[in-house]
């Protein structure tokens, strides 16, 4: 599979979660849209939008005058509430919709198939005058249920500097992600298996308990757990669809049983293998080849 699956994906998540956020109505009040079972990347990008135009269009503005007291705490609170209130109100427009959700979506892929490749990109890029602080914040919020997401901001955010090149960036980080999966591989690899199928499933409206072949390669290749990439393509050649039982058993046997075809090549930083490999799970071999004949591509 290449590219085109992802493209294909993508679109299917997006035309899903415009359809279920709508209705099939052309112009929706935001607040009946926010009320709905839906990812939480959707719902906060769709608040950011409102308060946008809120602050665009300016609905309610008071009049200054010597005759009110308006450092009243309470008129604020009011005051305040009021806007909040309106911005729920806000009529969101099916192809503002869309935009949105287009958006909404790429990110969340992104961090889940390849988190560490995706904070690198963001905080790398030009992001037309956004603060570091924020776009790290606003991986910190993701971090909140994602083990892999919080081990690479840990990693960064404690030698971040102005200076530093994105290739030390990769390998700072590159280490973090290399040592978060040594730690607990089993545990770590299912929670994040199971937070795309979360993902999915509020996109689709459905209870979605298996996962594609290509996602779960793409997920491993990304990681860089291409001995991982080799035996599940290997053992799924013939599978449409992965349940989490059978990702499970998959991993437990090659952990336990697959020290035989250890692969103890250096990673690409060339540091030395000095701890105890764990059995044929060795991430150590950051930069295998990836078998021909195998095309995974990300999105």
């Amino acid at each position: 599979m290449t590219t085109e699956f992802w493209h294909a994906r993508i679109d299917r998540y997006v035309s899903r979660l415009v359809a279920r956020a709508t209705g099939g109505q052309g112009r929706n009040v935001l607040r009946l849209i926010l009320d709905q079972e839906l990812p939480r990347i959707f719902k906060n990008r769709l608040l950011a939008f409102a308060s946008e135009v809120f602050l665009d269009e300016q609905p309610v503005e008071l009049k200054a005058s010597a005759r009110y007291d308006h450092g009243d705490p309470r008129l604020a609170a009011q005051k305040n509430q009021l806007q909040k209130e309106l911005i729920r109100a806000t009529f969101v427009t099916q192809a503002e919709l869309r935009t949105i959700s287009e958006k909404a979506v790429q990110e969340e892929v992104d961090l889940l198939l390849r988190p560490r490749q995706k904070l690198l990109d963001e905080l790398f890029a030009d992001k037309g005058g956004a603060e570091e602080e924020d776009v790290l914040a606003t991986l910190a919020e993701h971090a909140k249920s994602r083990s892999a997401v919080t081990a690479i901001l840990a990693a960064i955010s404690g030698q971040r500097h102005e200076n530093m090149l994105r290739q030390e960036a990769e390998l700072l980080l590159k280490r973090a992600e290399r040592k978060h999966y040594e730690h607990s591989p089993i545990s770590a690899l299912l929670s994040e298996i199971n937070a795309y199928l979360e993902f999915e499933s509020l996109v689709m409206g459905e209870d979605v308990s298996t996962l594609h072949p290509t996602i779960l390669l793409t997920m491993l290749k990304e990681r860089n757990l291409l001995g991982l990439y080799r035996e599940y393509g290997q053992v799924g050649k013939e599978k449409a669809r992965w349940t989490l039982p059978e990702i499970e058993s998959t991993l437990q046997r090659y952990i336990l049983i697959g020290s035989d075809e250890q692969d103890l090549s250096l990673p690409d930083d060339g540091s030395a293998n000095t701890e105890s490999p764990l059995s044929n799970f060795d991430l150590l071999s950051d930069l295998l080849r990836v078998p021909a004949g195998v095309d995974v591509k990300t999105p």
